[in-house]
C-alpha cells in the first residue's frame, strides 16, 4: 500500500498522526511504500516514528519502502543510516549516490 505524506514539513505535532496511519496500514497486512514526494523536512521525532515503524513492519514480516525523497531528505536518510534498513527505489538509490 502506498501512503503519501501530504505535507511539506513533518513536525513534532504530525508524528502521532503519521504513526496512526502507518499502524493502520500495518493492520491491513500489507507492505508499505512511504511516498515523500511532498515532504521537504522531517523533524527528529518524525524520523524516530519512521524507524519504529520500519522495525514493527519487519518484525511482522512486511516490507517498508521509501520513495520520492528529495535530496535533503536523502541526505538525512544516509546520515542516519536508514538506507541500510529500507527498500529504496532504483531512482532514489541513484540520488543517494550523488
Amino acid at each position: 500500500m502506498i501512503y503519501r505524506v501530504n505535507k511539506e514539513r513533518i513536525n513534532e505535532e504530525d508524528c502521532q498522526q503519521l504513526y496512526q496511519e502507518l499502524t493502520r496500514i500495518l493492520n491491513t497486512g500489507e507492505d508499505i511504500i512511504l511516498d515523500l514526494s511532498k515532504a521537504k523536512y522531517i523533524c527528529p521525532s518524525g524520523l524516530r516514528t519512521i524507524v519504529m515503524s520500519i522495525k514493527v513492519f519487519r518484525a511482522k514480516g512486511f516490507d517498508f519502502s521509501i520513495v520520492n525523497a528529495n535530496s535533503d531528505l536523502v541526505e538525512i536518510i544516509k546520515a542516519t543510516r536508514l538506507d541500510d534498513m529500507l527498500l529504496i527505489s532504483e531512482e532514489d538509490k541513484k540520488n543517494m549516490s550523488r
